[in-house]
């Protein structure tokens, strides 16, 4: 090595060098939609050359950003988020909503939540929400409508992410990309101050590796499952010895009602006895008092 690379001046250099084809490397990606982000340095004089990242980029490096995008798309394939909401009329809720339960775990998926409530006439209504592995969702919402006698209400939705989920691994790919770089300059660093910019950089560009790869695990998770949201009803019916039609509970409470007036005149004969006799007599006395005195008089 010549002996002006191991000086000051020397190394700043090298770095200045690995810092500019970082740079460029960052802005190449932003143009073809990677969105990348260059980061600029305040400290040492090597980094003074952050106006690099507005440089118009080749056409190779376009080149290589189509190839990139066109590589994750085919290892990605397509991203579809698949959402169905069903209204349905059934025969019983308890014996359907097993049987329910039974095709999502038959079909590869599970029950989110589920609740039932009953009204005061004793037909009951609910909701339930299942996941189902997307290569299952059709199948599994025609089996839901075939379980039903009447489907009030039907929506599919079909929402294309790819294109989101494409631009997002491409934007890892990148940042992955900077946070190697980044280590391979700080093998190199000789101040404290590279050092310290370099590891600032670094937390940065892997903050937005996790976010990235949070986002992207967030659309796997819709994308290779699909949501079925579903709102149950019973049908009405006639049905006797049951709580929609129970004669004796009636009776039972006709007469516990009466009993309950005939106690509540009673307790009122009772009370008006006490407080009229108690108001009664003394009026009853200062009568009797005043008729005396008349009569004396008299």
């Amino acid at each position: 090595m010549h002996p002006f690379f191991k000086t000051h001046a020397g190394r700043a250099l090298i770095i200045l060098a690995i810092l500019a084809g970082l740079v460029l490397l960052a802005q190449n990606t932003e143009h073809n939609g990677f969105y990348g982000e260059s980061v600029s340095f305040d400290g040492a004089d090597s980094y003074a050359t952050a106006e690099l990242a507005y440089a118009e980029p080749s056409m190779s490096a376009r080149s290589m950003g189509a190839i990139a995008d066109e590589s994750i798309a085919e290892e990605v394939g397509d991203k579809v988020i698949q959402t169905g909401s069903l209204t349905l009329v059934i025969d019983d809720i308890d014996t359907q909503t097993t049987t329910i339960k039974t095709l999502a775990t038959n079909a590869g998926g599970s029950i989110q939540n589920a609740t039932i409530y009953e009204q005061e006439d004793g037909s009951r209504y609910g909701s339930m929400t299942l996941r189902v592995p997307a290569d299952q969702f059709d199948a599994t919402v025609q089996s839901l409508k075939d379980l039903a006698l009447v489907v009030e209400y039907e929506s599919i939705q079909a929402d294309d992410v790819t294109e989101r989920y494409i631009d997002l691994a491409a934007r890892l790919n990148t940042y992955k990309a900077q946070e190697e770089r980044y280590l391979e300059i700080l093998q190199i660093a000789n101040t404290v101050e590279e050092i310290l910019d370099i590891e600032q950089a670094l937390t940065s560009t892997r903050a937005s590796i996790e976010s990235l790869q949070g986002q992207l695990d967030y659309l796997d998770s819709k994308t290779d499952f699909s949501t079925i949201y579903l709102s149950l009803s019973e049908e009405p019916s006639v049905e006797f010895g049951s709580k929609r039609f129970r004669p004796a509970t009636t009776a039972r409470e006709a007469v516990q009602s009466l009993i309950n007036i005939g106690q509540s005149l009673i307790e009122g004969l009772i009370e008006l006895v006490i407080i009229g006799g108690g108001v009664a007599l003394p009026i009853l006395l200062i009568w009797l008092l005043v008729r005396a005195i008349k009569k004396n008089r008299s």
